[in-house]
């Protein structure tokens, strides 16, 4: 039908400009009638796809459209995580009785379990929140402030990277991108065998870790802590655990390849322990920048 080509037009053509659009600038790019396209703005605007300043009356994508594909996103992580179960209990129930004794097995039955409560999660999680656009001034959401615990919870059981910062021999600091489990109040990583910031945590425990998202509601969290070696009986065991747990979080279907492939390399396990987490979401600043007197008012939960 013309006039739903034409509201799709409207809505790609809002999508790709970067910024808010005028009703005689649209009808231009569209060449599209001003009263017509004007039906089309007040139709997709009542089911929230598109948005209207009132006070510049420009037009932009409107909230609908971003829960959409939130809500494709996670369609996605819920196939992704089904497949998963599907291709762990393959292995898992067709393997041989020899087989079974072997450690590959047994991490197949632990990361299918895991997948298993990872699916009901997001068969279970309410609606996605919504994000906010990018055009919007992000740094005057009066709703910016440190996380609540269930929300560092839920932030940090993603599947974002942490950016590792330790200290090398020389004194010169040193980064890394890590998978990270948290779990227990801590922060648990396994590096590869021969890995350098492995033998680098060993000489200097005190690290910092950095989890951070590139869109709205921008959460961030910065970790100070001391980095402890696990090591004494069961510790192989649990660093096979950590390896097929994130290796499930961070790979989805391909995690089993991934274990297969390292089920023999020589694993450690390191438990960071914070000292001091610093959460936040937004841009808008905190009390103490905004203090006229510079009177210190403290900083806690502050990014």
């Amino acid at each position: 039908m013309p006039s739903v080509a034409r509201a799709l037009d409207v809505l790609e053509y809002l999508r790709q400009s970067t910024t808010p659009l005028t009703l005689s600038e649209l009808a231009r790019a569209l060449q599209i009638s001003p009263s017509s396209l004007l039906a089309i703005l007040r139709t997709l605007g009542a089911g929230g796809y598109v948005q209207r300043d009132g006070r510049s009356n420009r037009y932009q994508i409107g909230p609908a459209l971003e829960r959409l594909a939130a809500e494709g996103v996670r369609s996605r992580a819920i196939s992704a995580a089904a497949e998963a179960i599907v291709a762990l209990a393959r292995s898992a129930i067709l393997a041989s009785p020899s087989e079974r004794s072997a450690v590959p097995w047994r991490e197949a039955l632990a990361a299918l379990g895991l997948a298993g409560r990872q699916l009901s999660a997001l068969l279970l999680e309410e609606p996605t929140e919504e994000r906010r656009p990018m055009a919007e001034p992000v740094w005057q959401n009066e709703a910016s402030g440190p996380l609540a615990p269930a929300e560092l919870d839920r932030f940090l059981a993603g599947d974002l990277l942490a950016t590792l910062c330790c200290v090398k021999p020389d004194g010169y600091p040193y980064s890394v991108p890590v998978w990270y489990q948290w779990e227990e109040g801590r922060f648990w990583v396994v590096p590869r065998a021969g890995a350098a910031w492995a033998r680098y945590l060993e000489s200097n425990p005190r690290v910092s870790l950095a989890v951070s998202e590139h869109h709205p509601p921008l959460r961030r969290v910065l970790v100070e802590g001391r980095a402890e070696p696990i090591s004494g009986p069961g510790s192989p065991e649990r660093a096979r655990q950590l390896a097929a747990s994130m290796a499930l979080r961070y790979l989805g279907p391909s995690a089993s390849a991934n274990l297969e492939a390292t089920v023999r390399q020589v694993r450690q396990v390191f438990a960071i322990v914070p000292e001091r987490i610093v959460t936040w979401h937004g841009l808008a600043s905190h009390p103490r920048y905004r203090a006229s007197d510079r009177t210190d008012v403290g900083d806690a939960g502050v990014a």
